[in-house]
């Protein structure tokens, strides 16, 4: 059953549309937790960079003004043996004191020889001061002023500054601060990845891993964060690298998750969350599809009852939208009920007005015809005048007589043929057949419907050949097709001249000119509106060919 496939439906396009919108969630909630973690991790890559970024920055920077600026003068006059160690000791650790990061402070003459020092570990350390010659013969054109550096102790690594004095573009000596790299994990609170900071030769100076470190050069792993020479290059870490100062690199990374463990974590809670959401979907699908069919059940039952015996008011109490289309359609039902009484008075109006006026159209022009044939006959032969008109008022008579009632086709034919005979007695050579099948004898016709027919035959064939001939056929076929023809052997129409006449009787409502013609065609479409007319020429003949499908009978 029909209704029963649509509650099917409803149900199946529910669960259809649930379906979709739990799998458009799950997509949609796996690119966002891919997106939201791959955004995470770089932002506490840069978070953390920035951190070290600008805590390094300030620190040189802290350096430079408060201490090699501020305090350039102590440093000047101790070299120059003016002030003793306190007073340098004094400020230093007045900055030092200010500073997050603590550092050491040694002083040199230009000869490299310690002259003050913070920390007594730097005392003979001629590691140190190798490392600094060395620092001061390779510096570049760009480091004049200071070097900064990352320097590998016996047991530390160290961050060093190194700052010439000079007084007058005389060289006193240097000042140098370290900072050991341990002070940098100080700064790790609120750092939400790893980090390393190197120089450019790859030394690290602290790492908050320390599997990244060579145990043996002090460099970074290759193995571990390198490869084909190229950092991080390998795709399952997310890292930043900055050069806040000269030859000093912060690199901050962290280890890419591992995506398809997350996929597949989120896809089975998705999963277990969709199933559920689905399955009371599809509870949910079943009890609407139910309602509604229910409802619909019910106007389809009223609907058959409309059907079986119309006019009949459709009850429905569904308390839904269908309640509501039942009255629509009651309201509807009426309306349409009474504008088919009123179409069924207008049509029977209309079509006893227009079978009127084509009657009408008839009338006069059969009769100038007849006048016109009477008047021929008297000067050929008075007998056959008085034959003719005898005929010809019979044929009057009957046009007249209850003009716009139907009749058999048998009594029509009766005055068909008197109206033949009367042609063969105005022309000697004219002859005429007439064919009917006897099961066609009570079809009913309008009154005279082939008279036009013959008339345009004869007055159109006489114009190419005295010995015409008209041939009147109606057969029934199987199919209950009632098919009339008139033929004449007239040969006047051409191929094209068909072609377009056809195209003019199929087109024309007013009846311009061919009134026989489509005087008959549209006399036979007010009875029987299923009906073909058409012309045809074929063989030298030309023909009138009617079609009516199930006609109607005495």
């Amino acid at each position: 059953m029909k209704l029963r496939k649509f509650e099917t439906k409803i149900r199946r396009d529910l669960l259809r549309f649930s379906f979709l919108i739990i799998f458009v969630m799950v997509i949609i909630t796996l690119i966002t937790v891919f997106f939201f973690n791959r955004h995470l991790q770089h932002y506490r890559v840069n978070v953390t960079m920035a951190k070290y970024e600008e805590e390094v920055t300030t620190l040189f920077e802290n350096q430079n003004e408060q201490l090699y600026v501020n305090e350039a003068m102590i440093f000047q006059r101790f070299l120059n043996n003016e002030l003793d160690a306190s007073h340098l000791f004094s400020a230093f650790y007045r900055y030092n004191a200010n500073q997050k990061i603590k550092s050491d402070l040694l002083v040199y003459d230009p000869q490299f020889k310690l002259l003050l020092h913070t920390n007594p570990v730097f005392e003979n350390d001629n590691r140190l001061v190798y490392f600094l010659q060395l620092v001061m013969t390779n510096m570049s054109a760009n480091e004049a002023e200071d070097a900064i550096r990352v320097f590998q102790g016996r047991d530390q690594t160290y961050l060093l500054h190194l700052q010439p004095i000079k007084q007058d573009e005389a060289l006193l000596g240097y000042s140098v601060a370290l900072i050991e790299g341990r002070e940098f994990q100080l700064l790790r609170e609120g750092v939400i990845a790893d980090f390393v900071m190197t120089d450019q030769y790859r030394n690290i100076l602290v790492s908050s891993q320390p599997k990244i470190k060579d145990v043996v050069t002090g460099k970074l792993n290759e193995e571990e964060l390198m490869d084909e020479g190229h950092l991080f290059k390998k795709s399952n870490y997310v890292h930043a690298i900055s050069n806040p100062v000269d030859h000093i690199f912060i690199i901050t990374y962290i280890q890419k998750q591992n995506y398809t463990v997350v996929f597949l974590s989120s896809l089975v809670v998705l999963f277990a969350f969709s199933g559920g959401i689905f399955v009371q979907s599809g509870i949910l699908a079943k009890r609407i599809s139910t309602k509604i069919g229910r409802s619909l059940y019910s106007l389809y039952d009223e609907l058959m009852l409309v059907r079986e015996s119309f006019p009949h008011e459709i009850k429905l109490q569904t308390d839904d939208e269908f309640e509501d289309l039942a009255d629509y359609i009651n309201d509807v039902l009426n309306e349409l009920e009474e504008a088919h009484k009123r179409n069924l008075d207008l049509k029977e109006l209309n079509m006893m007005s227009e079978r009127r006026k084509l009657a009408a159209q008839f009338h006069p022009h059969f009769l100038a015809n007849t006048l016109e044939t009477i008047r021929s006959a008297i000067y050929i032969d008075p007998h056959i005048a008085e034959e003719l008109l005898i005929r010809m008022n019979d044929i009057l008579r009957y046009s007249i007589t209850d003009s716009y009632v139907d009749l058999p086709l048998s009594d029509d034919l009766v005055y068909i043929e008197n109206y033949l005979k009367i042609n063969q007695l105005r022309y000697d050579e004219f002859n005429y057949h007439i064919h009917v099948d006897a099961e066609v004898n009570q079809l009913m016709i309008p009154k005279l419907l082939l008279l036009p027919l013959i008339e345009n035959s004869i007055k159109y064939g006489f114009k190419t050949r005295r010995d015409l001939t008209i041939k009147l056929s109606i057969r029934k076929s199987k199919a209950d097709t009632v098919k009339i023809r008139v033929i004449d052997n007239g040969n006047l129409l051409s191929a094209q001249a068909v072609k377009e006449l056809n195209a003019y009787l199929a087109h024309t409502k007013e009846i311009t000119r061919h009134h026989g013609l489509l005087n008959t065609k549209q006399r036979i479409e007010l009875l029987y509106p299923h009906s073909t007319f058409r012309l045809k020429s074929k063989c030298g003949f030309t023909i009138v060919e009617m079609t009516i499908p199930g006609g109607k009978y005495v």
